[in-house]
């Protein structure tokens, strides 16, 4: 960047591979710490029930290395794990069994509930009747012996009325009995039904093999953070801004104090006001303040070194009246190009210039676009003028 040449724009691509390369070596860097918290982590460990102890034995994809982890027992450890794994193998066999010999399916639960209901009340029952039979015989037995002695004997009605309340009676208690037994049974019939499914699931459930999830080591994992792509390329994208930003404030400052030049050798005249503008000559035409002005102007310009053949002019300057403020016509140049005060948009400094967009429209050779502003090659814009003066000196 040479001292009058605008500040490059930061380049997107450029931006974005800086961002990669970071995300690159921060993610070379994250598997690395991944890789060495998981092999930190793998520690041997021995105790009197065994080891655990890890081996490398082989490497994945990225040559990312795998482990293996090896789980021993002591012998009377292993003969212990021998033996519950036998039991479990007996539990699960005879919980098949319980269940396949229940014959579920063979008969609806119902049919085989209520079978089963009948006869344990039957047994119920002839249980029940075997110990009520001796008490009723002795009943009848002393009935008898009552009748007889009142005169009465079989047969007799008086008799056979007695004998036949005493046998409707014990008939009740057997009935009432029934009643009791029967929901007491249909209780005892469905445990009995569900019985061999209850006992064979949980016999097969202990029986059943270790989830081998479970059953394994649980070994440390590796853990690698993915890099941040977009945020290495946004933060590279912030720097090169804030380097353009920097660099533009200070090709501004540069520019400030050139195109301020003028003013300081004027005077002070863009600050107060331009005055002895008609004392300056015949530099500027066409009418206006500085209508009718002599060569003044360019002559002190001139001999400052900012006009003329190897002048110090800026060779592009942000002529742009998108990025001015306080603009007021003050004149024109002899080609009738028009001239303005203005400051630059947060810049307090008074200047004098012409805009990027009337230039354009007579002189396009004099104008150039840079990140969207418009700048302007004051020695392409003013040449024109500058011959003009040049051929009224020469005809003077």
């Amino acid at each position: 960047m040479s001292l009058f040449n605008p500040v490059d724009v930061p380049d997107p691509a450029a931006t974005a591979a800086q961002g990669a390369a970071t995300a690159a070596a921060q993610q070379q860097y994250n598997t690395q710490a991944g890789l060495q918290s998981q092999a930190g982590s793998m520690v041997n460990q021995y105790n009197p029930y065994g080891s655990l102890t890890f081996n490398q034995t082989g490497t994945g994809p990225g040559g990312v290395p795998m482990w293996t982890s090896n789980l021993q027992l002591t012998p009377a450890q292993q003969q212990m794990f021998d033996i519950l794994a036998g039991t479990k193998k007996t539990a699960g066999q005879a919980g098949q069994d319980l269940i396949t010999n229940a014959n579920y399916g063979a008969s609806s639960p119902t049919d085989a509930i209520g079978n089963m209901t009948k006869g344990l009340t039957a047994d119920l029952l002839k249980t029940q009747t075997d110990y009520y039979q001796p008490f009723f015989n002795m009943e009848r037995d002393q009935l008898d012996t009552k009748l007889k002695n009142q005169g009465f004997k079989p047969g007799d009605p008086g008799y056979d009325n007695a004998m036949r309340s005493l046998d409707t009676s014990h008939g009740l208690t057997i009935t009432k009995a029934t009643g009791e037994f029967e929901p007491e049974a249909f209780k005892q019939a469905s445990q009995l039904y569900g019985m061999p499914w209850m006992l064979g699931k949980d016999m097969a459930g202990f029986g059943a093999p270790g989830d081998p999830k479970s059953e394994l080591v649980n070994a440390p994992g590796l853990t690698v953070q993915p890099a941040n792509l977009i945020g290495a390329t946004a933060n590279a994208n912030e720097m090169a801004m804030k380097q353009f930003e920097a660099q533009s404030k200070k090709s501004g400052d540069l520019m400030s104090g050139i195109m301020g030049v003028p003013t300081a050798i004027l005077g002070g005249w863009a600050k107060s006001g331009f005055p002895g503008l008609k004392e300056l000559g015949g530099m500027f035409g066409g009418g206006g303040m500085l209508a009718g002005l002599g060569t003044g102007i360019f002559d002190a310009m001139a001999g400052t070194g900012f006009m003329g053949a190897g002048s110090f002019l800026p060779a592009l300057a942000a002529s742009d009246e998108r990025v001015k403020d306080d603009i007021e016509p003050v004149g024109e140049l002899f080609d009738r190009t028009p001239v303005y005060s203005y400051r630059y948009k947060g810049d307090p400094t008074p200047r004098i210039g012409v805009m990027a967009q009337e230039v354009e429209q007579d002189t396009p050779e004099a104008v150039h676009e840079i990140g969207g502003i418009k700048y302007v090659d004051y020695n392409k814009a003013t040449e024109r003028s500058r011959n003009m003066v040049a051929a009224l000196r020469g005809a003077a």
